[in-house]
């Protein structure tokens, strides 16, 4: 949870930098936003499969208060979590039903920028984008 916190206090990429602002903006619109997850560089996801992980390892009592602190009720265990359904909740956890927007700023030619996620109240976040395998991938902080 302390990947996705850190984000507001709290799959495929796209070539074009219009194409990845259209998908940033169409994951924002899920309802659980795991298309987000699909739109991260590898390090990024990575991060998200070890945390998965740690929680996997852990005993039935701190994984059901995990789970209900994340709101996925009626799992079990994270045995029964993807890694896109993790990063989800998380999201949702941090960032709970705040309609956000999307719009980035992609250098092609270096092959980086930053994609600025901004609520309707005007608070807004940039996060770093990297061209990875020709798709432009966001990267969540701290990576």
């Amino acid at each position: 949870m302390v990947v996705v916190a850190e984000l507001w206090g709290c799959g495929s990429g796209s070539a074009s930098p219009e194409g990845f602002t259209a998908a940033v903006n169409a994951a924002l619109e899920e309802n659980p936003p795991a298309g987000l997850y699909d739109l991260l560089d590898d390090a990024s996801r990575a991060r998200i499969r070890t945390q998965l992980q740690e929680l996997r390892g852990r005993g039935p009592g701190p994984q059901k208060d995990v789970l209900e602190q994340l709101g996925l009720t009626g799992v079990t265990s994270f045995d029964n979590v993807s890694p896109r359904e993790y990063f989800a909740a998380m999201w949702l956890r941090a960032v709970g039903d705040t309609k956000l927007t999307a719009k980035a700023d992609l250098d092609a030619d270096r092959g980086e920028g930053s994609v600025t996620l901004t609520t309707p109240g005007g608070k807004s976040h940039a996060f770093q984008v990297v061209r990875a395998g020709g798709q432009w991938r966001w990267m969540l902080p701290g990576g």
